[in-house]
């Protein structure tokens, strides 16, 4: 399988010779048509897209309290641990934590706000060029149906139901966390799993739940 890269990357000097090349440089010509490019950036702010990027944003603030005192943002031992999740989904055989490690340092370097703090847009977007990488054509459906499988690899339901909040101070926290009502509502029912219960999905990409004819 050919992946291509993020949106902003364009075709590596390497693309003639696909079979040596390491999918962070991997590149399909086809992804960078003017065509291509359109549907990737459709798909990019795509509503239903977002919505699984903000819920994957949201649980990692389920177990806060204050919510709206707050200024909310990732720090880098969070995206770290939210990377290692990711890595140990989508690789076999797993990266070293050497490898695992520097690979994540690497990215929040160049995800983050110089490198000290994370907000919603950052994440977005990171999330969204990881996404983006793995999927291996430009419909919709396989978009979501990789973040759905994502989110059921690293996140579940907390064993401590959340604090009862009014609906005015739901809404109010939502705010403050960037996200809709309805997704703060459900996430902060959840949390991230530790790194040690997630095992990797087989063929993670490809385990397709969409409808090839519904773009």
């Amino acid at each position: 399988k050919t992946r291509h890269r993020s949106l902003k990357d364009g075709p590596s000097k390497e693309d003639a010779d696909f079979a040596n090349i390491d999918y962070h440089a991997d590149g399909d010509l086809s992804m960078y048509t003017k065509i291509a490019q359109g549907a990737r950036l459709v798909i990019r702010f795509d509503i239903q897209v977002q919505r699984r990027i903000q819920m994957l944003w949201a649980v990692h603030f389920s177990t806060l309290r204050n919510i709206t005192l707050r200024n909310i943002y990732l720090e880098e031992r969070q995206f770290l641990k939210t990377h290692a999740l990711l890595c140990k989904v989508l690789y076999d055989p797993p990266l070293t934590k050497q490898a695992q490690r520097a690979s994540g340092k690497a990215d929040w370097v160049q995800d983050s706000c110089c490198g000290e703090l994370m907000k919603l847009p950052h994440f977005a977007d990171a999330l969204f060029e990881l996404v983006d990488t793995w999927c291996v054509t430009t419909l919709k459906g396989e978009y979501i149906a990789f973040l759905d499988r994502v989110l059921d690899a690293i996140v579940v339901k907390r064993e401590d139901p959340p604090w009862e909040v009014a609906q005015d101070e739901l809404e109010a926290e939502a705010a403050t966390i960037g996200v809709d009502t309805s997704i703060w509502s459900v996430a902060r029912t959840l949390k991230y799993v530790n790194v040690k219960e997630v095992r990797h999905i087989p063929d993670f990409s490809s385990g397709r739940q969409w409808d090839p004819s519904d773009p």
